[in-house]
């Protein structure tokens, strides 16, 4: 009797959980996208903090690539360095960085500095996939993005 009844209790448990299993094995490439630039971000300002170093995201829109580096390097520098950076996938679309002043950047390569105390720079990094478009704004106190549906621009938040 127990043990049947610890098997339906099994049954139930997994005809809830197996569904949220699948919808998370689903999430599109926005979403992965997102999670690992959120995670980068959040990584990197711990290697700032610690090694009391400047470091810095850096977002590729000719090759399609993010990823993180050292210190932000000069026009010259980022013309000369190759980078090793995360693919984003043909789904999404880099739409721009915004910068504080409304200043928009479509093209070579936007660079977020992160400081020795982990500050990254004020920007929001609008993407668009078949969902619509989407907007991470970076938080320099934070640390971290925030994640909006939608075009959201610095000043609207």
């Amino acid at each position: 009797m127990e043990l049947m009844a610890v098997i339906s209790l099994l049954g139930i448990l997994f005809f809830v959980i197996v569904p949220r299993f699948e919808e998370a094995a689903s999430a599109g490439d926005m979403d992965e996208l997102v999670r690992l630039m959120s995670a980068n971000v959040a990584k990197e300002r711990e290697t700032a903090i610690a090694n009391q170093s400047l470091r810095s995201l850096y977002i590729d829109f000719e090759e399609r690539t993010y990823g993180t580096d050292g210190p932000p390097l000069t026009e010259e520098e980022l013309m000369e360095t190759e980078r090793q950076g995360t693919q984003i996938s043909e789904a999404v679309t880099l739409l721009d960085v915004e910068w504080p002043g409304g200043i928009l950047q479509t093209d070579g390569v936007a660079q977020l500095p992160i400081n020795k105390m982990g500050y990254i720079a004020h920007a929001a990094l609008h993407l668009e996939d078949q969902d619509g478009p989407v907007t991470m704004v970076f938080e320099p106190f934070l640390g971290k993005a925030r994640f909006y549906k939608g075009y959201v621009s610095l000043d609207e938040e």
